[in-house]
Parts: C-alpha cells; sequence; structure tokens
C-alpha cells in the first residue's frame, strides 16, 4: 500500500533539493526555517492538518509555566555533591 494510506497527511519532502543543500549550513537553516514556519501557520489555523494539531500539543506544553528549582534547598544539597 502507499505511504499515503498509512500516513495521509504527510508531506514527502523535495529528496533531490535536500541532497543539493546537506553541506550548506545557511541553506539547510532556509529550509528549516521554511518548515517551521509553514508548521506553526499550520498549528495556529482554524483547521490544522494532524502535523499541524500534533505541533499545537509541543507548542502550547512548551509555554507552559515551571517551576524554579534554581535554589531548592534540597536539589542544592544535591549539587553540592557533585562539586
Amino acid at each position: 500500500k502507499p505511504d499515503s494510506y498509512y500516513f495521509p497527511d504527510a508531506n514527502k519532502p523535495d529528496v533531490g533539493g535536500l541532497q543539493g543543500i546537506y553541506d550548506s549550513g545557511d541553506d539547510m537553516d532556509s529550509v528549516g526555517n521554511n518548515a517551521k514556519g509553514s508548521l506553526w501557520s499550520d498549528a495556529n489555523s482554524a483547521n490544522p492538518s494532524i502535523s499541524g494539531a500534533a505541533y499545537k500539543v509541543l507548542l502550547d506544553a512548551s509555554n507552559r509555566s515551571r517551576p524554579d528549582f534554581s535554589n531548592d534547598p534540597v536539589l542544592n544539597l544535591s549539587k553540592k555533591t557533585y562539586e
């Protein structure tokens, strides 16, 4: 069965285009940033794809508040053990 049967929402990469930039950091950054931008737009659209919805879950998780343990007395004791 074709890939689209198992992954109906998948975007196939342009392998030929990627082969031409494997040794250029600037070109790889450009392609990666374009992919990230389109994924972000998809994630924040009214009707995101499966990939966009999954990326939205990651974005929401990364934006949650977290406790600051930098001055926690118990963890500082553990840190001092290794210093």
